[in-house]
This record gives structure tokens, sequence and C-alpha cells, in this order.
């Protein structure tokens, strides 16, 4: 009896483990037809999006959808340019901050020869050869700083800090000053010594500073650009002043532009210089322009520089470069714009009857002419979406 109980009982266990392992079995199987699924699904996605992502590329866009309508008194003399959340207009007679749904704010100032800059949600105004600058911001006037000297150009960045160069009889000044009005810098420059100042930029957090000098040395003008770090980098040093660079010799550098927080370029008449700048400055990249330049346009990403060529059909050349200094793109163009523009890695360019869209490397998106006219056109936030300026309205078009 305790034999066959013993049996059963081994039986009865043999069946309980093939029981589980006919479970493990299942669940398993159940496990890989999950996976399977999923991988399948997944796989799916990435096609859809693949295909999207091909499409969207090669799309052409012929026409556009009037999204919005702002009728607008332009007046023949205004100009306009991406403030905040729409435009800010520009007149000799003051400023005007307009969204789609209100003129928010509006800025009288009475100048014959204005100098300008916006960074941002900032913007700093003042006459040529005046002593006063004007601040305000999206919310409205926010102050004024004085300059000791006739102002020549004024530089505003992102938080406010504000960068005068200014001049009299026998030389030129350097003052920045920061948003609560502390003197970060007050300098003065003579053609013999420092050197007669061409360009100056600052950089979008106002800690940072480009500018070009004219200067003689033995007896022979030359050019340098020297970089300003009003961050406890450069507390320790004279006048804020962390690097220079004089490989220009002869040649003009009309030009310098913080494009970032810490890229520069300088725009010589015969050369492109890359510049990097964390805390102090480095040369990331070098070129050699032969021909003469009639446009530079950038944003964080991409410098462009329009130049003249010798063939009667295609005679200017557009060249694409990235801020590491590789060439994205270099070709022979027909027509040369009023303006040029990236947005993101799509550069938009028209005149006052035509716009074209095109990628960085050259694939054309839109190409027609514009009913109505351009006066400006300002890119949004969203791909393929413009506000286009007219004579008496501001549309908020989207290509399609």
């Amino acid at each position: 009896m305790k034999q066959k109980r013993k049996s059963r009982e081994i039986r009865q266990e043999e069946e309980n483990l093939n029981e589980e392992i006919d479970y493990e079995q299942a669940l398993k199987n159940h496990k890989r037809k999950r996976l399977v699924v999923a991988l399948s699904m997944i796989a799916v996605i990435v096609v859809i999006a693949l295909g999207c992502y091909i499409y969207y590329q090669n799309k052409v866009y012929t026409e556009y959808n009037v999204k919005h309508t702002k009728e607008i008194d332009y007046g023949g003399t205004s100009s306009f340019t991406a403030f905040g959340d729409y435009v800010l207009r520009i007149n000799s007679d003051g400023f005007s901050y307009l969204t789609e749904k209100e003129n928010v704010w509006n800025a009288a100032y009475e100048m014959d020869d204005m100098v300008m800059d916006i960074c941002e949600d900032y913007v700093a105004v003042g006459e040529k050869n005046g002593n006063t600058i004007h601040i305000s911001n999206t919310s409205g006037p926010v102050g004024t700083v004085e300059t000791t000297y006739p102002l020549v150009k004024v530089e505003v960045s992102a938080d406010g800090v504000i960068a005068a160069l200014s001049e009299d009889e026998t030389a030129n000044y350097i003052e920045v000053t920061a948003a609560d009005g502390t003197q970060l810098v007050t300098g003065k420059t003579v053609l013999e010594g420092n050197g007669y100042p061409l360009d100056m930029s600052l950089s979008a957090d106002g800690t940072k500073m480009i500018v070009s000098y004219l200067y003689v040395s033995g007896g022979v003008l030359q050019s340098k650009v020297v970089f300003y770090n009003f961050s406890d980098v450069g507390m320790n040093e004279v006048d804020r002043m962390v690097g220079g660079f004089n490989q220009y010799e002869d040649m003009l550098v009309p030009e310098v532009d913080f494009i970032s927080e810490d890229v520069a370029i300088a725009v010589a008449d015969g050369m492109l210089s890359i510049y990097s700048m964390k805390q102090k400055p480095s040369l990331t990249a070098e070129f050699s322009i032969t021909q003469e330049i009639v446009d530079v346009f950038s944003n964080d990403e991409y410098i462009g520089i329009i130049t003249e060529t010798d063939q009667a059909d295609t005679p200017y050349n557009l060249i694409v470069y990235d801020v590491k200094g590789k060439e994205i793109r270099n070709s022979k163009e027909a027509r040369l714009y009023d303006t040029y523009q990236f947005v993101d890695n799509m550069i938009l360019m028209y005149d006052e009857t035509h716009c074209r869209v095109e990628s960085v490397r050259g694939k054309v998106k839109f190409d027609r002419d514009i009913d109505g006219g351009i006066v400006d056109m300002v890119a949004t936030d969203k791909a393929y979406e413009y506000l286009l300026v007219q004579s008496d309205r501001i549309l908020r078009i989207r290509l399609n």
C-alpha cells in the first residue's frame, strides 16, 4: 500500500511539474507575442515618421493662406521688425509695439537720424549726435541712459545692458552701462592709441562685447578686433579686455556681431572670421573672400555671405557656413534680394514684389510674387508661417 501511495504521489508531482512547465512556456510565448507586436508598432511608427519627414523635406509650397489680418496706417515711412509676440513699428516720430489684438504702447521721439538696436524683448534708440538713449521692453519705456559725448551707435542686450559708442572732435568713447545704471566700462580711444572703433556688438546676455578698431602701427593703418568680458572673468583685466586679434593688417573690419552667447563673427573686406568665446576668445575658423561682399546675414547656427561674381547670368554667389566653419552651401545666384534672413535651417529672402524660401542647402520650398507687394516680412515661431507687412495691413500667412 505504501508503495502504491508513493507511486501516485510521484505521478501527481510529475503532473504538477508538467503543468508548471506548460504555464511558463505559455507565459514566454505570450511575452514573445507582445514583444513582436510592440516592435511591429514601433517599426510602423518609424516608417510613418520617416515618410512624413521625407515628404515635408521635399514638399514645395506654391500658395499661402491668410490666417489673420490687421489693418494699419503705414504712411510710407515706417519699417517693421520682429519684437515680442508681433512687431515693432519704427518711424522718425518714434516706436509702436503692435500685437494682433492691440497697439500695446507708443513712444514718441522726434529724431532726424536715428540709431537703434533690438535684442529679444529690449529696444534702445537714440538720435545720432545726441546724448540720450531711450530704453523700452515689451511692457513699455523703462528708462534712459545719458552719454557723455555725442552718440554714434548703440547696442542693447536681452536684459537691458547698454553699450554706446560716442565721439567728440578728438576721440571716440565706449560706455557700457548695466540695466541698473552701473557703469561697466568707460574708455577713450584715439587712432594713434587703441584705435578708431568701426563697429561693436554685445552678446545677448550682456556679459561680452566685440569691437573692431582701425589703428596706426608704424605709420600704417591696420585693423584689429578686441573682446571684453563684463563678468567676473574680466574683472581683473584692464578695461575688462580679455583678448584681441590683429591678423587683418590693412583690411578694414566694418562689421562684427555676436550671433550667439558664445560665437562672434568679424567681417573684413577680404576675410570672414568666426570666434568662440565662453570666457576668453579663440579663433574657430577663417576664410579669405576674394569677391566683393554684398551682404552678410546670420543666426545662432549659420552665417550667410552674398558676394559678386564675374558671370553675367549668375552675378551673385551665396555661401553658407555653420558656426564651426564648415561650408554648407556655395551656389551661384541670378537674383539679388533686398533682405536675407535665416529662419532656423531655412533662408527667407524677399524684395518689394517677390518672396523665396530655401533650405540652407538650397532646396527651394517657396518661390512666387506676392499679391499686394512686400514692405517687410517677419518670421514667427511656427514653421512656414510669417507676418507679411503691406502698405495698409499686416497679414499672418502660412505657406501651403
